[in-house]
C-alpha cells in the first residue's frame, strides 16, 4: 500500500515539472517574437532615413546658422536681441544643433550595428518547441489526473513519471538551455562570425529545411528544434563550418530515403548506406571544404568506422573535381594527408582498397543527385575560389571589395585551399581566419561594432 507522503511527493514533482514545461513554452514563444521586435527597431531606422529626419535637422542647423549670421551683421537687430537677453541663448542653440545632429547620427549607427548582431528567430522555428512543450505538459496532466482519481496506482505513476522525465523532458530542457545560451553567444558576437556564415551555408543549399545555427555543447540537430543546427564546442571555428554538411545530408536522406540499390553496392557495409549517402551529398554540395574538414580535422584515422566515410567523400570529390582546374589539387592534398595518417596508425591499412570498394557507390550517388538536379560545387564556384584565394593570404584585407554575390561556400572553400598552402603554420591559419571574417563582414555590409565587442580568433 502506498504511503500518503509518497503520493504527495509525486504530486509535487508533477506540479513542478508542469511549471518547468510552462516556463520553457513561454520563453520559446517570446523568442518567436524577437523578429517582430527587431523589425520594429529596423522600422525606426527606416523612418529616420525615409522621412529625412537627419536631412531636416541638418537643414534646420544650416538655416539657423544663416539667421545668426544675419543677426551678427545687423547691429541694430543684435542690440535688440541683447536687450531681451536672448543673445547668449541664441549662440548656445547654434552650438546645440550640430551636437544634436551628431548624437542622433551616432545613435542610429549604434542601433544599426547592434541590430545586426541580434539574431532573428523565425517564429516557425520555435513552434516545434512550443508544440513539444504542450505535448509533454499534456502527459504530465494525464499522470496527475490518473494519480488524483486513482485510475492508476501511484507506483505505476512514479514509473511513468520517471520515464517521461528521462525520455522526453530532460532532452527538451537541454535543448532549451542550449537555445538560450546559443542566442546569448550570438547576440554578443562571441561566436566570431561562425554562426552567421553557417546560416548562409544553410540558405545556399537548395531544399535544406534548417534555418538557424547556434553554438552549443553538442554538435547535432536539436530534437526539440527541428529547424536548428547546433554547433558543438569546441568546433566554433570557420574550419568546422563545412561539417554541417553531414547533417544537411541526413536531412536529405530522411526526406527521400536511400534506394536498396545503393546499399547493394556497399556489400558488407550495406547498413551504412544512409550515413554514407549523407556524406556523399555533403561532399557533392559543399565541395572540397567538406572533405578537408572531415578528413583533416574531424575523422580519427585509427577509427575504422570512419575509413569508409572518408573514402566515399574523397571519391565524390575526385569525381566532381574533374570539372575545374586546381580543384583536384586541394582534394589530392586532403587525400594525401589522410592516407598518410591511415598507414601510420594502422599496420594493415590499404587506403586505395577502401577507395576502390566505395567508388561504384560514390559514382551512383553522384548520378542520382545530378538526375535530381541537386546543385554540385562546380567549376563556376571554383573560379571564384581562385579569384579570392590570393587575398586570404595577405597580412590584412581591410578595404578589399569582395566579388559581387560571393557565397559562403566559395569563401569556405577558398579558406581551406589557402590554409593548405602552409598547413602546419599557426600564424598563417590565423591570418586566413581573420581575413575570412573581414571579407564576410564586407559581404554582409556590416561594420565591427564600436567598443570591441567582436571576439578575436
Amino acid at each position: 500500500m502506498t504511503h500518503p507522503e509518497q503520493q504527495e511527493l509525486l504530486e509535487m514533482r508533477l506540479v513542478a515539472l508542469g511549471q518547468d514545461l510552462a516556463k520553457v513554452q513561454r520563453v520559446a514563444a517570446a523568442a518567436g517574437r524577437r523578429s517582430e521586435s527587431l523589425s520594429k527597431l529596423q522600422g525606426l531606422i527606416g523612418t529616420y532615413d525615409s522621412q529625412s529626419l537627419s536631412r531636416r535637422l541638418s537643414r534646420a542647423q544650416h538655416l539657423f546658422g544663416m539667421i545668426m549670421d544675419s543677426i551678427r551683421n545687423d547691429y541694430e537687430l543684435l542690440s535688440r536681441i541683447e536687450e531681451h537677453g536672448l543673445a547668449d541663448e541664441a549662440e548656445e542653440l547654434e552650438k546645440l544643433l550640430p551636437d544634436a545632429f551628431y548624437a542622433l547620427t551616432r545613435a542610429k549607427e549604434e542601433l544599426e550595428d547592434n541590430i545586426h548582431l541580434l539574431v532573428k528567430v523565425d517564429p516557425d522555428m520555435t513552434r516545434s518547441l512550443v508544440k513539444r512543450c504542450r505535448a509533454e505538459a499534456d502527459r504530465v496532466k494525464e499522470l496527475k489526473d490518473q494519480l488524483e482519481t486513482g485510475a492508476l496506482e501511484p507506483a505505476k505513476v512514479w514509473k511513468r513519471y520517471e520515464k517521461l522525465l528521462d525520455n522526453g523532458c530532460k532532452e527538451l530542457f537541454a535543448d532549451y538551455v542550449d537555445f538560450l545560451g546559443g542566442l546569448t553567444l550570438r547576440d554578443h558576437a562571441l561566436d566570431d562570425e561562425v554562426c552567421a556564415i553557417t546560416d548562409a551555408v544553410l540558405r545556399e543549399i537548395p531544399g535544406n529545411p534548417k534555418l538557424l545555427a547556434l553554438p552549443a555543447r553538442r554538435q547535432t540537430f536539436s530534437s526539440a528544434f527541428t529547424e536548428l543546427v547546433r554547433l558543438g564546442f569546441p568546433d566554433w571555428t570557420i574550419w568546422n563550418i563545412p561539417l554541417v554538411g553531414a547533417e544537411i545530408g541526413k536531412s536529405y536522406v530522411e526526406r527521400y530515403g536511400v534506394d536498396d540499390r545503393f546499399a547493394a553496392l556497399l556489400g558488407e557495409n550495406a547498413e551504412d548506406a544512409p550515413a554514407l549517402f549523407a556524406d556523399a551529398y555533403a561532399a557533392y554540395t559543399i565541395g572540397p571544404a567538406y572533405g578537408c574538414a572531415t578528413t583533416l580535422l574531424k575523422f580519427q584515422p585509427d577509427h575504422r568506422s570512419e575509413h569508409y566515410r572518408a573514402a566515399v567523400i574523397l571519391c565524390v570529390l575526385e569525381q566532381i573535381a574533374q570539372t575545374a582546374a586546381g580543384f583536384g589539387d586541394v582534394v589530392d592534398k586532403a587525400k594525401e594527408y589522410w592516407q598518410e595518417a591511415l598507414v601510420r596508425l594502422n599496420d594493415d591499412a590499404d587506403p586505395e582498397l577502401a577507395l576502390d570498394a566505395v567508388r561504384p557507390f560514390a559514382s551512383a550517388v553522384c548520378a542520382e543527385l545530378a538526375e535530381d538536379e541537386v546543385t554540385p560545387f562546380k567549376a563556376a564556384h571554383w573560379a571564384q575560389v581562385t579569384e579570392i584565394r590570393g587575398e586570404l593570404g595577405e597580412p590584412a584585407v581591410t578595404g578589399y571589395r569582395p566579388p559581387t554575390g560571393l557565397s559562403a561556400l566559395v569563401l569556405l572553400n577558398a579558406a581551406w585551399a589557402t590554409w593548405l598552402e602552409n598547413p602546419g603554420d599557426g600564424p598563417w591559419a590565423k591570418r586566413v581566419t581573420d581575413n575570412v571574417k573581414t571579407i564576410w563582414r564586407a559581404v554582409s555590409n556590416r561594420r565591427t561594432p564600436r567598443g570591441g565587442r567582436r571576439g578575436q580568433a
